[in-house]
């Protein structure tokens, strides 16, 4: 099994490890794509090729944001660059998400509610989320360090 990096900008691919680099370089996001041209500047991935979209519709600040007069995608993403030409990501930095997919809130959990087959209880895990909806307060915002032992159990949008 191998794997790939792309974001909607540069669908489908920009990087990829092939499944017989898998074993010998785990947690690697693989090699430019044989389509793509990949670089670093200043610890950011950007991207260039047939692939990368050519704007926002409608948004011209918004492209001249991301992507410069070469074509050239920022694609907002750290990663360093090994000896053999392969991408380690080290931090995902997005924050272009369209507006509707933001969340409302996040509700955080030490679990999600399952049954004996291990498959999420979808009817348990509304009735989570309807507690939180039907309060007065709603719950907190900020994320618990990350040792605290909770993960996300959803997120809300409307």
């Amino acid at each position: 099994m191998g794997q790939i990096y792309c974001c909607t900008e540069t669908a489908p691919i920009a990087i990829v490890l092939l499944k017989e680099d898998a074993a010998t370089r785990v947690c690697s996001a693989g090699k430019p794509a044989m389509h793509c041209e990949v670089k670093i500047v200043a610890g950011e991935i950007w991207v260039r090729g047939p692939n990368v979209m050519r704007r926002y519709w409608n948004d011209l600040a918004a492209t001249a944001a991301v992507l410069d007069t070469e074509g050239w995608l920022r694609t907002g993403d750290l990663a360093r660059l090994d000896e053999d030409v392969y991408y380690w990501m080290l931090a995902l930095f997005r924050d272009r998400l369209a507006r509707y997919k933001h969340p409302r809130r996040v509700v955080f959990a030490d679990g999600l509610p399952k049954n004996a087959l291990g498959r999420v209880q979808k009817h348990e895990l509304k009735k989570l989320l309807q507690q939180f909806r039907s309060r007065a307060t709603r719950p907190p915002q900020a994320r618990p360090p990350r040792n605290a032992g909770h993960r996300p159990a959803a997120e809300t949008s409307r």
